[in-house]
């Protein structure tokens, strides 16, 4: 079928292109931001110098990211066999649902000792359950077919976990980098503390 393109389905053709690269645009660039910030030096960061280009250079942000701990608390919840599963995960479940809040946040850290620290910073948000959740989720859908085959050529846990499941593992990592990448966004009440 041959359609007669004329001049104004050219026009609505670079109109709709020219829409499309503007929320391009607008989806990209907090996610470039993003980028340029975690990599610039935080004093860069600090005095407002970072805007389209990044100033320094730290992986400090990176480090912080990879000690998150809701791979090593996940991966165990996922295992059938652990003892206490149901338990722990009712205990985790339980802190979604009542949560102290702003004050009683504020007083543990100051009580702690953590104010004015990067401890401040990392502890509170070390463990996400609804992100270890998701995590477990990913884990239990990792057929166990493939550990038993591992197991039946030899090889132990630590090396199933390396070479299975760490290699599998890589869309749920980059989507939890990605939740938390957003959830820090407009994170301003730790960076207070």
């Amino acid at each position: 079928m041959n359609i007669n393109k004329g001049r104004g389905y050219r026009v609505f053709q670079i109109c709709n292109a020219l829409l499309m690269a503007g929320v391009c645009l607008v989806v990209l660039f907090p996610l470039y931001y993003m980028f340029i910030v975690s990599i610039s030096d935080g004093a860069a960061i600090m005095s407002g110098q970072v805007n389209f280009l990044p100033k320094g250079f730290s992986l400090r942000a990176y480090r912080a990211a990879f000690k998150n701990n809701d791979f090593l608390i996940a991966y165990p919840l996922s295992k059938q066999t652990l003892p206490g599963r149901t338990f722990f995960m009712r205990m985790a479940v339980f802190t979604m649902f009542f949560t102290g809040g702003m004050i009683p946040s504020y007083m543990l850290v100051t009580n702690l000792g953590l104010g004015n620290t990067y401890w401040a910073l990392i502890l509170p948000g070390a463990i996400s359950v609804y992100n270890m959740i998701i995590m477990r989720t990913f884990f239990e859908g990792i057929p166990a077919e493939l550990t038993e085959v591992a197991y039946i050529d030899g090889a132990n846990d630590i090396q199933i976990l390396w070479k299975i499941i760490l290699p599998l593992s890589k869309p749920i990592f980059f989507t939890l980098l990605l939740f938390y990448a957003v959830g820090h966004w407009n994170g301003f009440f730790n960076a207070l503390l």
